[in-house]
Protein backbone atom coordinates (compact mmCIF):
# COMPACT_ATOMS: atom_id res chain seq x y z
CA UNK A 1 0.00 0.00 0.00
CA UNK A 2 3.02 2.23 0.48
CA UNK A 3 4.11 2.00 -2.85
CA UNK A 4 0.82 2.87 -4.39
CA UNK A 5 0.27 5.92 -6.35
CA UNK A 6 -1.31 7.22 -9.28
CA UNK A 7 0.88 9.74 -9.86
CA UNK A 8 5.09 10.27 -10.70
CA UNK A 9 6.79 11.65 -7.32
CA UNK A 10 9.37 13.98 -7.04
CA UNK A 11 12.49 12.61 -5.46
CA UNK A 12 11.98 13.96 -2.42
CA UNK A 13 8.91 12.33 -2.16
CA UNK A 14 10.57 8.83 -3.76
CA UNK A 15 12.40 9.29 -0.64
CA UNK A 16 9.96 10.19 1.61
CA UNK A 17 8.06 6.43 0.78
CA UNK A 18 10.81 4.33 0.39
CA UNK A 19 11.70 5.57 3.71
CA UNK A 20 8.76 4.49 5.21
CA UNK A 21 8.75 1.42 3.20
CA UNK A 22 12.39 1.02 4.88
CA UNK A 23 11.31 2.07 8.47
CA UNK A 24 7.71 -0.47 7.89
CA UNK A 25 9.36 -3.60 7.47
CA UNK A 26 11.93 -6.12 9.07
CA UNK A 27 14.42 -8.20 5.99
CA UNK A 28 16.01 -6.44 3.30
CA UNK A 29 17.91 -8.15 0.49
CA UNK A 30 20.25 -5.62 -1.39
CA UNK A 31 20.81 -6.43 -5.13
CA UNK A 32 23.82 -4.44 -7.15
CA UNK A 33 24.21 -5.31 -10.89
CA UNK A 34 26.47 -8.61 -12.03
CA UNK A 35 29.93 -7.99 -12.66
CA UNK A 36 29.95 -5.11 -9.80
CA UNK A 37 32.46 -2.15 -9.77
CA UNK A 38 33.27 -0.01 -7.18
CA UNK A 39 29.98 2.63 -7.22
CA UNK A 40 27.81 -1.15 -6.90
CA UNK A 41 29.58 -2.63 -4.22
CA UNK A 42 30.16 0.94 -2.35
CA UNK A 43 26.39 1.07 -2.67
CA UNK A 44 25.36 -2.43 -1.47
CA UNK A 45 27.47 -2.23 1.48
CA UNK A 46 26.75 1.57 2.27
CA UNK A 47 22.86 -0.03 2.52
CA UNK A 48 23.68 -2.78 4.19
CA UNK A 49 25.88 -1.61 6.41
CA UNK A 50 22.80 1.44 6.73
CA UNK A 51 20.03 -0.70 7.17
CA UNK A 52 21.68 -2.55 10.26
CA UNK A 53 21.92 0.56 12.38
CA UNK A 54 18.15 0.58 11.98
CA UNK A 55 17.94 -2.69 13.75
CA UNK A 56 16.78 -4.77 10.58
CA UNK A 57 18.32 -8.04 8.87
CA UNK A 58 20.48 -7.12 5.61
CA UNK A 59 22.46 -8.55 3.03
CA UNK A 60 23.77 -7.99 0.11
CA UNK A 61 23.49 -10.58 -2.85
CA UNK A 62 24.99 -10.36 -6.84
CA UNK A 63 22.49 -12.87 -9.31
CA UNK A 64 25.92 -14.51 -10.97
CA UNK A 65 28.29 -17.54 -9.86
CA UNK A 66 30.76 -16.02 -10.97
CA UNK A 67 33.09 -14.72 -7.88
CA UNK A 68 33.72 -11.35 -7.21
CA UNK A 69 36.75 -9.43 -8.42
CA UNK A 70 39.03 -9.08 -5.49
CA UNK A 71 39.84 -5.60 -6.72
CA UNK A 72 37.15 -4.41 -5.17
CA UNK A 73 37.72 -6.20 -2.02
CA UNK A 74 39.11 -3.32 0.12
CA UNK A 75 35.06 -1.90 0.87
CA UNK A 76 34.34 -2.74 3.87
CA UNK A 77 31.32 -5.48 4.09
CA UNK A 78 32.59 -7.08 0.53
CA UNK A 79 33.43 -10.37 2.16
CA UNK A 80 29.30 -10.72 3.30
CA UNK A 81 27.89 -10.28 -0.16
CA UNK A 82 26.79 -13.91 -1.97
CA UNK A 83 26.50 -14.67 -5.50
CA UNK A 84 23.27 -16.68 -5.76
CA UNK A 85 21.32 -18.16 -8.40
CA UNK A 86 17.85 -17.25 -6.12
CA UNK A 87 16.64 -14.58 -3.85
CA UNK A 88 16.59 -15.26 -0.03
CA UNK A 89 12.98 -14.39 1.71
CA UNK A 90 12.94 -10.48 1.69
CA UNK A 91 10.06 -8.07 3.28
CA UNK A 92 12.15 -5.10 0.69
CA UNK A 93 14.30 -5.51 -2.13
CA UNK A 94 16.77 -2.69 -2.86
CA UNK A 95 18.50 -2.78 -5.94
CA UNK A 96 21.52 -0.53 -6.74
CA UNK A 97 23.60 0.93 -9.90
CA UNK A 98 20.94 -0.92 -12.18
CA UNK A 99 20.35 0.61 -15.04
CA UNK A 100 17.78 -1.69 -16.32
CA UNK A 101 16.37 -5.15 -14.90
CA UNK A 102 18.47 -7.63 -16.81
CA UNK A 103 21.25 -5.91 -14.65
CA UNK A 104 20.38 -7.93 -11.91
CA UNK A 105 21.50 -11.17 -13.60
CA UNK A 106 19.64 -14.37 -12.10
CA UNK A 107 18.01 -12.41 -9.85
CA UNK A 108 15.81 -10.68 -12.92
CA UNK A 109 12.65 -12.63 -12.35
CA UNK A 110 12.16 -12.27 -8.93
CA UNK A 111 12.90 -8.84 -8.58
CA UNK A 112 10.38 -8.43 -11.54
CA UNK A 113 7.50 -10.71 -10.00
CA UNK A 114 6.47 -8.46 -7.24
CA UNK A 115 7.74 -4.70 -7.90
CA UNK A 116 5.60 -3.27 -5.87
CA UNK A 117 8.62 -4.38 -2.62
CA UNK A 118 11.68 -3.45 -5.34
CA UNK A 119 13.27 0.11 -4.17
CA UNK A 120 15.67 1.39 -7.21
CA UNK A 121 18.61 3.64 -6.60
CA UNK A 122 20.16 4.98 -9.52
CA UNK A 123 21.85 7.49 -11.49
CA UNK A 124 22.04 6.23 -14.93
CA UNK A 125 20.51 8.18 -17.38
CA UNK A 126 19.07 5.62 -19.47
CA UNK A 127 16.92 4.14 -16.33
CA UNK A 128 13.52 3.99 -16.83
CA UNK A 129 12.78 2.68 -13.33
CA UNK A 130 11.56 -0.67 -12.58
CA UNK A 131 10.76 -0.43 -9.21
CA UNK A 132 8.02 0.16 -6.99
CA UNK A 133 9.68 3.46 -5.63
CA UNK A 134 12.49 4.91 -7.77
CA UNK A 135 14.90 6.86 -6.53
CA UNK A 136 16.96 7.61 -9.63
CA UNK A 137 19.03 11.16 -9.81
CA UNK A 138 20.05 11.28 -13.01
CA UNK A 139 22.54 14.18 -12.58
CA UNK A 140 23.78 12.37 -9.92
CA UNK A 141 27.93 11.46 -10.38
CA UNK A 142 27.39 8.10 -8.64
CA UNK A 143 24.42 5.75 -7.15
CA UNK A 144 26.31 6.61 -3.43
CA UNK A 145 26.05 10.02 -3.91
CA UNK A 146 21.86 9.27 -4.40
CA UNK A 147 22.14 6.99 -1.64
CA UNK A 148 23.81 10.02 0.58
CA UNK A 149 20.79 11.96 0.64
CA UNK A 150 18.78 8.94 1.01
CA UNK A 151 20.42 8.58 4.28
CA UNK A 152 19.56 12.06 5.88
CA UNK A 153 16.07 10.81 5.38
CA UNK A 154 17.03 7.46 7.32
CA UNK A 155 18.45 9.11 9.68
CA UNK A 156 21.77 7.51 8.96
CA UNK A 157 24.75 8.05 11.37
CA UNK A 158 27.64 8.15 8.71
CA UNK A 159 30.59 6.17 10.59
CA UNK A 160 33.86 5.52 8.88
CA UNK A 161 32.36 2.23 6.83
CA UNK A 162 29.70 3.94 5.32
CA UNK A 163 31.95 6.82 4.69
CA UNK A 164 34.77 4.66 2.85
CA UNK A 165 31.51 2.67 1.25
CA UNK A 166 30.26 5.91 -0.18
CA UNK A 167 33.09 7.38 -1.33
CA UNK A 168 34.31 4.37 -3.00
CA UNK A 169 31.47 4.70 -5.91
CA UNK A 170 31.86 8.70 -6.11
CA UNK A 171 35.83 8.88 -6.64
CA UNK A 172 35.54 5.79 -9.25
CA UNK A 173 32.55 6.80 -11.22
CA UNK A 174 34.04 10.54 -11.56
CA UNK A 175 37.33 9.42 -12.79
CA UNK A 176 39.03 10.34 -9.54
CA UNK A 177 37.01 13.78 -9.66
CA UNK A 178 38.04 14.96 -13.33
CA UNK A 179 33.85 15.09 -14.18
CA UNK A 180 31.08 15.86 -12.38
CA UNK A 181 29.52 19.12 -10.30
CA UNK A 182 30.82 21.25 -7.97
CA UNK A 183 28.55 19.56 -5.34
CA UNK A 184 30.53 16.38 -5.60
CA UNK A 185 33.92 18.07 -3.82
CA UNK A 186 31.62 18.71 -0.92
CA UNK A 187 30.28 15.42 -0.42
CA UNK A 188 33.92 13.70 -0.47
CA UNK A 189 35.02 16.00 2.22
CA UNK A 190 31.95 15.31 4.51
CA UNK A 191 33.05 11.45 3.77
CA UNK A 192 37.18 12.27 4.25
CA UNK A 193 36.26 13.93 7.85
CA UNK A 194 34.97 10.41 8.79
CA UNK A 195 38.74 9.06 8.99
CA UNK A 196 39.22 8.29 5.24
CA UNK A 197 42.55 7.17 4.25
CA UNK A 198 42.34 8.68 0.68
CA UNK A 199 45.73 7.76 -0.36
CA UNK A 200 45.16 3.88 0.64
CA UNK A 201 41.43 3.34 -0.72
CA UNK A 202 42.52 5.56 -3.94
CA UNK A 203 45.84 3.11 -4.26
CA UNK A 204 43.62 -0.05 -4.09
CA UNK A 205 40.50 1.00 -6.48
CA UNK A 206 42.53 2.44 -9.00
CA UNK A 207 45.98 1.08 -9.05
CA UNK A 208 45.28 -3.01 -7.97
CA UNK A 209 45.08 -4.20 -11.11
CA UNK A 210 45.44 -8.24 -11.85
CA UNK A 211 47.91 -10.23 -13.97
CA UNK A 212 44.63 -10.84 -16.18
CA UNK A 213 43.90 -7.19 -16.16
CA UNK A 214 48.19 -6.55 -17.87
CA UNK A 215 47.34 -9.61 -20.30
CA UNK A 216 44.02 -7.94 -21.66
CA UNK A 217 45.57 -4.02 -22.16
CA UNK A 218 48.84 -5.75 -23.25
CA UNK A 219 45.95 -7.68 -26.23
CA UNK A 220 44.45 -4.03 -26.83
CA UNK A 221 48.08 -2.70 -27.06
CA UNK A 222 49.17 -5.22 -29.73
CA UNK A 223 45.75 -4.18 -31.72
CA UNK A 224 46.65 -0.44 -31.91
Amino acid sequence: ALFATADPLSLPQAFTLATQKIMADETIAVIGHVNPDADAIGSMCACVAAFRQLGKQSFGLIGQRRPLDPETSSIPGWDDIRVVDHMPEADVVVVVDCGASSRTGSLQPEVLENPNRVILVDHHATNLGFGGVNLIDKQAESTTTVLREWFRYLDITLDRDIAHCLYAGLITDTGGFRWGRPSMHQLAKELVDNGLDIRTIGNELFDGGTVADLVMIGKVLEDL
